[in-house]
């Protein structure tokens, strides 16, 4: 977890804006009849009522990767600013020798974890979300 630089009397302020819901789940990676690693069944670990939700576009928003002719991967990366201090949520823990990799839902869409940052007055933290879709 990396600690953000935020003047701790803005803080009471941001929290006028955040009107959305996230839900943070464990996902258990499984080895399936292939000996590989595929997700398992979300457990819920965080269920927070109000978050800031913004598009991140530092790398341009959407980043573009193409394979083939045919395939098109379309990555957007989003940050959530949630009205808590979780330190328990990583991008990936491994309990009782199980690895856990992490998701959060948004307003009931689905997105991978893949930053965590705690602000330095430990009443905000802010998750760094990624969506990859296909066409």
């Amino acid at each position: 977890m990396r600690t953000a630089i935020v003047d701790p009397r803005l803080a009471n302020h941001l929290r006028n804006f955040f009107i959305h819901r996230c839900r943070v789940y464990r996902v258990p990676l499984v080895a399936n009849e292939l000996g590989e690693k595929v997700a398992g069944t979300r457990e819920l670990a965080f269920d927070v009522e109000r978050c800031y939700f913004a598009v991140d576009d530092s790398d341009k928003g959407q980043l573009q990767e193409v394979r083939g002719a045919t395939n098109q991967f379309n990555r957007s990366v989003h940050r959530a600013l949630l009205d808590g201090y979780y330190p328990e949520i990583q991008e990936s823990v491994k309990l009782a020798g199980v690895t856990y990799k992490m998701e959060a839902d948004v307003d009931e869409t689905t997105y991978n974890l893949i930053g965590v940052y705690a602000l330095p007055i430990n009443a905000l933290t802010e998750l760094t979300l990624e969506e990859v879709t296909t066409r």
